[in-house]
This record gives C-alpha cells, sequence and structure tokens, in this order.
C-alpha cells in the first residue's frame, strides 16, 4: 500500500496530508475505496496505518465515499486518475503470488517423485 500512495503522491505532486480538511478526508476515502477494491487481503487497519487513521476511520470512509462522490463529482475524476495505479499494484502482486505458488508446486511434484521412487524400489 505504501508504494501505491507513494505513487498517487508522485501523480499529483504533493503528500497526502494526514489532516481532517474535507479535501484531505475525501481524498483519503478515494484511495480507502480503491484499495478496499483491488487489495482486498489488506485490512481496514493496514489501508489507514500510511495515514496515520485507524480501521474505524477507514470503515467511516468507506461507509460515505459513494454518498460523497455523488456531491463532488470531481472525486470521480480522482477515482478514476488513481484506478490505473492500483489495477497495475494489484495484477503485480498477484503475479508474484502465483509466481511463488508455481515454485511450490514444483517443489512439491519434485518431493512426490523421489517419493514414489523410493517406495518403488522399497517394493520390488
Amino acid at each position: 500500500m505504501k508504494q501505491i500512495i507513494k505513487q498517487i503522491e508522485e501523480l499529483i505532486g504533493y503528500e497526502i496530508p494526514k489532516d481532517n480538511k474535507r479535501p484531505s478526508v475525501e481524498l483519503r476515502g478515494v484511495i480507502f475505496k480503491l484499495g478496499k477494491k483491488y487489495t482486498p487481503y489488506i485490512t481496514l487497519k493496514q489501508l489507514g496505518e500510511p495515514f496515520g487513521k485507524h480501521h474505524a476511520t477507514v470503515l467511516h470512509s468507506l461507509n460515505n465515499i459513494d454518498d460523497w462522490m455523488k456531491f463532488n463529482p470531481n472525486l470521480y475524476k480522482i477515482y478514476d486518475l488513481l484506478m490505473p495505479i492500483f489495477t497495475t499494484e494489484y495484477i503485480s502482486e498477484n503475479q508474484l503470488e502465483i509466481n511463488r505458488l508455481n515454485e511450490i508446486i514444483l517443489q512439491l511434484e519434485t518431493k512426490l517423485k523421489e517419493y514414489t521412487n523410493e517406495h518403488t524400489k522399497k517394493t520390488s
């Protein structure tokens, strides 16, 4: 999540404020919404940590962001602008997990063949 936030800050040209002013709260709300959608394995606590926010604050944002977006059309633009960062990062993280699981499968297949060969030798 920290890498995603870094990319967002580079895109918008400033560090995302940790204050409770409406623009900051709404921007974090968009980030939490995208974060929850594209990184479902991340807990609410983990989503809020980079901003110094508790899980309850993240949950409040997630419960209200759709209403905020109805009244502030610019939030839709921000959402559309930030979505590629999340989707690219999500795909990258998933590919790393797939690669890791493929390595484990290969290791298990090798061990199974070794076990089968040993068992065949003992029974013959």
